[in-house]
């Protein structure tokens, strides 16, 4: 495991984070509750946010911040343009 480079309570501004999978970490909930950023990731990341990790009901974080997405989908978030594509992580649903 590589260690994480940054601590996250030190951002406080973001537009988004990007869940490959849905191995959500340490990382992802102190960016959204301190930022108006929305958490974009597959089905799977978005669930354990909701259902396993309860970040709506125990965090400082919104049900619209956890946005599922899906193969195809296109995001413009700023002046970026995101196109979600289909990947392969042996560790992940």
């Amino acid at each position: 495991m590589i260690p994480v480079p940054f601590d996250p309570t030190d951002v406080q501004a973001a537009d988004a984070v990007l869940a490959t999978h849905e191995h959500v970490d340490h990382v992802q909930e102190p960016i959204l509750s301190a930022t108006d950023a929305s958490l974009f990731g597959p089905s799977e990341a978005v669930s354990v946010a909701r259902t396993e990790e309860e970040w709506v009901r125990n965090c400082d974080i919104k049900s619209h911040q956890l946005e599922t997405v899906e193969e195809e989908d296109v995001l413009e978030i700023g002046s970026f343009t995101i196109h979600i594509m289909l990947a392969h992580d042996p560790d992940a649903k």
